[in-house]
């Protein structure tokens, strides 16, 4: 009876560590498992077959948290886009706030400098100078726009490969732990030892942990990927503030030797 009761406890504390949260803790009391309760579970019917009629129980319990814990990550998932939605759409509502107050400031710059107008040829070198302007506005506008786009493009693609490849692995995972629940179901059903059962389960899990962390390593990592992204995003920006700069100084440049008395200036424009 004493036997029994050590096969028995050995058996639970084997079985327990397929319901742990992690691949690791699935597999970790396989690797400690005290191999004399194995040698006599070869010799304890009743124990072997206690074994075998749980271990579909018991991984499917394990199979049940997985699932509890996916819809939760799904859940943080859909939060954090959600954030990022509504942090894009508050960035986009200033962004056109501020573009708005330039467009104001400017038009107000242009009709001081229409005010001062007392020529033909004044009137004409205004108009050219505001047309250039615009112009300049317009392309830098377009670059700020095209920019921020590829910023999200390339975010959203991010996100999206990295929560594909995280799932493959954890889909790949769990197909490797029914396998092995379904391997050792068989041969429970031929009656099989025991002890190589047992280790034939340990081995399968073992390598689905080692499929499964190596995978999941492989997943694109976001940080250095959004900060390359950002970085590509700023640069971006800073070439069309040059450009801007460069059109708006040869506006004025041409204005003044147009009209040298006059002296036009206008204000970066978002």
């Amino acid at each position: 009876m004493n036997s029994k009761k050590f096969i028995l406890a050995g058996f639970i504390a084997l079985m327990a560590t397929i319901l742990a949260a992690t691949p690791a803790l699935a597999i970790q009391q396989f690797r400690g498992d005290n191999p004399d309760a194995g040698a006599k579970a070869t010799s304890t019917p009743k124990a072997g077959a206690n074994f075998c009629s749980r271990i579909s129980t018991l991984v499917d319990n394990l199979a049940a948290r997985w699932n509890e814990r996916e819809t939760k990550l799904n859940q943080r998932r859909a939060e954090r886009k959600a954030n990022l939605v509504d942090r894009q759409a508050e960035r986009d509502k200033r962004l056109a706030e501020n573009r708005a107050a330039q467009d104001a400031k400017r038009a107000s710059q242009y009709e001081k400098l229409v005010g001062k107008v007392k020529t033909d040829e004044q009137k004409q070198a205004i108009e050219k100078f505001k047309i250039a302007i615009e112009a300049a506005k317009t392309a830098r506008r377009a670059a700020v726009d095209a920019a921020i786009a590829t910023f999200r493009d390339g975010l959203k693609t991010v996100i999206e490969t990295r929560k594909t490849g995280a799932d493959s692995a954890l889909t790949t995972y769990r197909a490797a732990v029914q396998t092995a629940k379904q391997s050792a179901a068989d041969a429970c059903s031929a009656q099989n030892d025991i002890t190589t059962i047992k280790d034939n389960m340990k081995a399968a899990l073992e390598s689905a942990r080692a499929k499964y962390q190596s995978e999941k390593e492989a997943v694109v990592k976001l940080g250095e990927t959004v900060k390359q992204l950002v970085e590509t995003r700023q640069a971006a920006f800073a070439k069309a503030l040059a450009d801007f700069k460069a059109a708006t100084e040869q506006a004025r440049q041409d204005l003044k030797a147009s009209w040298p008395k006059t002296q036009a200036t206008t204000t970066p424009i978002q």
